[in-house]
């Protein structure tokens, strides 16, 4: 399993530092009427994406609650540069506890002995 995070990258020459770290959610409606007009060739396609609600959009705040910079600048890695990645990150579900029920918001926490919840996470994920 894995979930799905955006970085924002800043630096010059070969070094580079992450300056955000960014969720993803499904794409709301609002975020749909922010997207161009799609292709008539498209059309289908991105119908059958809003109807399964499969498309993630990018969070507005980065994991922080910081306003995010997304101006994206630079040819390469070896000039000044800062660029968007979208990584996967691996992501074991785990039995949630009264140990580690303060992270019931981590990704990757779900109730493992119930068939529907753990169903429904790894359909998130």
């Amino acid at each position: 399993m894995v979930k799905w995070e955006a970085q924002i990258l800043e630096g010059n020459d070969n070094t580079s530092v992450i300056k955000h770290r960014i969720g993803v959610h499904p794409c709301t409606p609002q975020d749909w009427k922010k997207f161009h007009a799609p292709a008539e060739r498209d059309k289908s396609r991105i119908a059958k994406l809003q109807s399964k609600n499969s498309m993630h959009c990018l969070d507005a705040n980065d994991k922080a609650g910081n306003a995010i910079n997304n101006k994206l600048f630079g040819a390469d890695n070896f000039h000044k540069h800062r660029r968007l990645e979208i990584n996967f990150v691996t992501c074991e579900p785990k039995q949630l506890t009264v140990d580690n029920f303060a992270e019931y918001d981590n990704d990757c926490l779900v109730d493992k002995n119930s068939q529907p919840k753990l169903d429904k996470k790894f359909a998130e994920i």
